[in-house]
């Protein structure tokens, strides 16, 4: 489920979620339990189990394909040469979004599951909680993956945030300036360019923005697809407003991770553009 989900992201995770779902069953195959079938015992006769073990096993698929995700990422570090460099770092890149995408799912269901054995326990034992090692290990999963997914906002552990958004903004302007002139879009809103491509693009956006407002009719309707393959319409004048809402959206979120870096920060207001113009 989590491949299929994801697999429009990347075409390696639906790859690696038949590689992680070839593993389970191996070992599933060398069981050594006894399948005799026998009475069950008084305690697991209770739908609170069913649900409680359903939605824990569907979060080890999510936490195993990022677990897998994770190890194909460091291959692919170790791989890295001064030729492939740019297409692997793209590559780590869409693998990092789908794993901290994949995480957060997992650690829902881990969440909730760990939350039904809790009311499984009170229907069977009498008490929700009881500390016994079940337990507790169930507890300390949960704290270590909120733990993994949190380090994005600690800026030690996250140097590349500030850098990925401003990708972001970029690819995104690119892509709906591709819609608007009907052109094949080639890249994704997840692409992360280096330096000096982020400041050719941004140039090559604000000339194309500009061609843009001198060459068509405000009202234009845009046929065009998203991300899912389904299909909409809008106006070239909406079109440019919602450019301008998202990279506003964004360009907060840059401020907040470059002082968290404690690096200046520029100032991007419209006003001030216009007071230096002015000037």
């Amino acid at each position: 489920l989590a491949g299929f989900i994801f697999m429009k992201r990347s075409p390696i995770v639906l790859a690696a979620t038949a590689l992680l779902a070839s593993i389970t069953l191996m070992v599933a195959h060398l069981s050594w339990m006894d399948p005799q079938i026998s009475n069950l015992v008084p305690v697991l006769k209770s739908y609170w189990l069913t649900i409680h073990v359903s939605v824990i096993t569907a979060s080890y698929g999510f936490l195993g394909l990022g677990a897998l995700l994770g190890f194909l990422n460091l291959i692919l570090m170790l791989m890295k040469n001064p030729k492939n460099r740019d297409y692997i770092n793209i590559t780590i890149d869409e693998l990092s979004v789908v794993n901290h995408m994949t995480l957060i799912i997992g650690l829902y269901l881990l969440t909730i599951g760990t939350f039904l054995g809790a009311v499984w326990a009170n229907e069977s034992w009498g008490r929700y909680w009881g500390w016994d090692p079940k337990e507790t290990w169930a507890l300390i999963t949960v704290i270590v993956y909120t733990l993994v997914l949190h380090t994005r906002f600690i800026p030690a552990l996250n140097k590349r945030y500030a850098f990925n958004l401003m990708s972001h903004i970029l690819n995104a302007h690119i892509i709906w300036i591709n819609r608007i002139k009907n052109e094949e879009i080639k890249v994704s809103p997840f692409t992360i360019h280096d330096t000096l491509t982020l400041s050719s693009k941004n140039l090559e956006n604000y000339e194309n923005t500009l061609s843009i407002l001198v060459n068509n009719d405000n009202s234009k309707i845009i046929h065009y697809r998203n991300t899912k393959g389904e299909k909409f319409i809008n106006t070239v004048a909406g079109i440019l407003h919602h450019i301008i809402n998202h990279s506003t959206y964004h360009r907060g979120q840059i401020s907040i991770a470059l002082k968290q870096e404690d690096i200046p920060v520029p100032v991007s207001d419209y006003i001030a553009y216009l007071r230096e113009k002015t000037d």
